[in-house]
């Protein structure tokens, strides 16, 4: 068990925290990572991973049905000094779900596509999965509940050739809540990370 930090990855080393340690916690089976509260954020790096075109899906748990703008839990990938994309799961106030794919180039985050998806919402403490595939120059993401089926085609699909961002790069995560909501500390408890070519 790994009460500060996240330790090693089952493949490509050690995780590269963004935050406090403490707010980063496993327990032999799922990650957990806090934001401390309205408009905090954490994140986490694979660097030993190095990779352009990637398969990558996960599991996500938040404890409660979260008000204003939301919580976002975020795959990123071909993360660089450059920048990166962005998967978002946008958990709004009434349960229901909106993914966003962006980039970020030079720190400044630029919104490729937002989607709001039907049929998928969530309660606290219920199980989505998630996936991201990077492939070129083609971004797509879905989100379903892990008590149903994976949808046959992406929820949501777009391109970008942004030079920066067409080289090899790692694999992370983050979390955030809006500072638009009325909470206090969020736990996002992450399981079943799978990275694979695309």
């Amino acid at each position: 068990m790994t009460k500060s930090g996240w330790g090693n990855a089952d493949k490509g080393g050690a995780w590269t925290l963004s935050g406090v340690n403490t707010q980063f916690a496993t327990n032999g089976s799922v990650g957990a990572m806090t934001a401390t509260g309205p408009g905090n954020g954490s994140a986490s790096y694979l660097p030993g991973v190095s990779a352009k075109d990637i398969n990558y899906s996960l599991e996500v748990t938040v404890p409660r049905q979260s008000s204003g703008s939301g919580y976002y839990a975020t795959l990123i990938g071909r993360h660089t000094t450059s920048g990166d994309y962005r998967l978002k799961l946008i958990f709004g106030s009434a349960g229901t779900i909106r993914l966003q794919v962006s980039k970020l180039v030079a720190n400044s985050e630029t919104a490729l596509q937002t989607v709001a998806v039907n049929g998928v919402n969530y309660t606290g403490g219920s199980a989505l999965r998630a996936r991201f595939v990077l492939n070129g120059a083609t971004l797509s993401g879905s989100v379903w509940s892990t008590s149903g089926a994976e949808p046959r085609s992406p929820q949501l699909s777009t391109t970008d050739n942004t030079p920066a961002l067409q080289s090899p790069g790692s694999v992370g995560l983050q979390s955030y809540v809006s500072s638009a909501a009325n909470s206090g500390a969020v736990t996002f408890t992450y399981n079943d990370l799978l990275v694979q070519p695309a």
